[in-house]
């Protein structure tokens, strides 16, 4: 599990650092993104299990926002204090920065279509909330 969090922050400190040439702040940027792709995978998730296993819709839909506010406060603070200690993301950078490039082309490529895809989950989830769609 750990390698699947590093490869993602690597392929997510290239994307920031030289796609958008944010040369001032890439680590916490690539954190912060980090953060928005596990608060989307645990909110499918928790929809997921809510609505179309459970049939909860009331509980998906009276959600409280300082709740979330707290869950992305929370892991926020964990993601930066797992990089930041030991300098791990140096390490990663490191590591990754020796790997051959097939192998990275590899790892960007699986991390967009992960990205792509849980935000399509996600959207997709919402849509059948709202419209009291089951998908099975």
């Amino acid at each position: 599990m750990n390698q699947i969090l590093d490869i993602f922050f690597y392929i997510n400190y290239n994307i920031t650092f030289k796609l958008f040439k944010n040369k001032e702040y890439p680590v916490f940027s690539s954190i912060v993104v980090i953060t928005f792709y596990q608060v989307f995978t645990l909110l499918f998730i928790l929809d997921f299990i809510l609505f179309q296993i459970l049939d909860r819709r009331d509980v998906v839909l009276e959600r409280s926002e300082i709740l979330g506010f707290i869950i992305i406060t929370i892991i926020l603070i964990f993601n930066y204090f797992y990089f930041h200690k030991k300098e791990r993301y140096k390490k990663i950078i490191n590591k990754y920065n020796e790997v051959n490039k097939q192998k990275v082309n590899l790892y960007y490529t699986i991390s967009i279509v992960y990205m792509i895809f849980i935000i399509l989950l996600n959207i997709y989830s919402v849509y059948s909330i709202k419209n009291n769609i089951h998908w099975w």
